[in-house]
């Protein structure tokens, strides 16, 4: 997960994934506060979960910045057209990546949701 997570920002360009995942994180977790505090469990989880789920892109993030700093070492987004088939060459499981990455962040909330359906269905709360 750690490889895609930093794939994932030095491909997209590590300062836009910083700033993407760090407004999902700022505008989410207001919400998760306030479901916190008014005990709203399904939908504290849910906007706590995506707001933790932020955090270590952004972690990892700013680490590559501090690397690359003191390195000196830089690479184009896959935005930049002149570096996009070298990016696809260098890393052919882009689309496999994406996929783990969403499905594992997804899965904790469906978890939740089939027991949450089972336990109405049966007809305990």
């Amino acid at each position: 997960m750690i490889r895609i997570i930093k794939s994932h920002n030095r491909l997209n360009g590590t300062i836009f994934s910083i700033a993407e995942f760090g407004l999902i994180a700022f505008v989410i977790a207001p919400f998760a506060i306030y479901y916190i505090t008014h005990h709203k469990i399904i939908l504290a989880a849910i906007s706590s979960g995506i707001t933790l789920n932020c955090l270590p892109v952004m972690f990892y993030g700013i680490g590559t910045l501090i690397e690359n700093k003191t390195s000196g070492d830089r690479i184009a987004p896959f935005w930049n057209k002149q570096t996009q088939e070298q990016h696809k060459q260098e890393n052919p499981h882009m689309l496999q990546d994406t996929l783990v990455l969403t499905g594992s962040i997804l899965l904790p909330f469906v978890c939740i949701i089939v027991v949450l359906y089972e336990l109405l269905k049966s007809g305990r709360t």
